[in-house]
């Protein structure tokens, strides 16, 4: 008997090592990542590029998996598994969309401690289209410090990607949009004021959303 479930435990870990080997490793050469398996080049997309989750491997990155973005293209686009903030990668010939190209739909704004967690939205058209404008032809200035948060635009034309500012309310009493893509902040004033929470709702939410993934796990 324990012969027999020694072999099994044998022939399972050959199964995983062999499924681990089956994936192209990826080799950083300079700015670009190569794929001599499949003959591809990827880069590393700028920070504000963020999935909205990940699927299967794809590739391996040293002990690092590269995985699907469900809804993206593969041969285009791949990230890093996602928990909360992972390194998104497009192929050689993608050319990356900017916030103005991006054709944002919605926003959501999260917090620095829960980065999966959307404390408020919102897919007024208005609203989106201000801020993108703000960032496009406003004038950039230097933010002050001040607690920040996670604007993450959403879109149609990219289903799987986030494009993801930082808000600021700054500690002189502005509040500014920074896109870390392009190093540029602008100050938007009260723009965003009516979606964000009060202290005590987002406490309330994360309690709710910290119990129901409890429950979830206790299934």
């Amino acid at each position: 008997m324990k012969i027999k479930l020694l072999l099994l435990l044998l022939l399972l870990s050959l199964l995983l090592c062999s499924c681990g080997d089956s994936l192209p490793q990826w080799k950083l050469e300079g700015e670009a990542y190569i794929d001599k398996k499949n003959d591809t080049v990827w880069y590393g997309a700028p920070l504000n590029f963020q999935p909205v989750s990940t699927g299967a491997a794809a590739a391996m990155l040293g002990d690092t998996e590269i995985c699907v973005i469900p809804d993206m293209d593969s041969s285009r686009w791949l990230a890093e598994a996602f928990e909360g903030i992972g390194a998104v990668y497009y192929a050689e010939g993608v050319t990356l969309p900017t916030l103005e190209t991006f054709e944002a739909n919605g926003v959501l704004i999260c917090s620095e401690v829960n980065l999966t967690f959307a404390m408020a939205q919102s897919q007024d058209k208005a609203l989106v289209d201000q801020l993108v404008d703000a960032i496009v032809n406003g004038e950039a200035v230097e933010a002050a410090k001040g607690n920040s948060y996670h604007v993450k635009f959403t879109s149609a034309a990219y289903p799987g990607l986030y494009y993801d500012l930082l808000y600021i309310e700054g500690e002189d009493g502005c509040y500014y949009l920074f896109d870390r893509g392009i190093g540029k902040a602008v100050e938007i004033g009260r723009m965003l004021a009516s979606l964000m929470p009060t202290d005590e709702e987002v406490a309330s939410e994360l309690a709710k959303d910290s119990g129901a993934a409890e429950t979830e796990a206790d299934a």
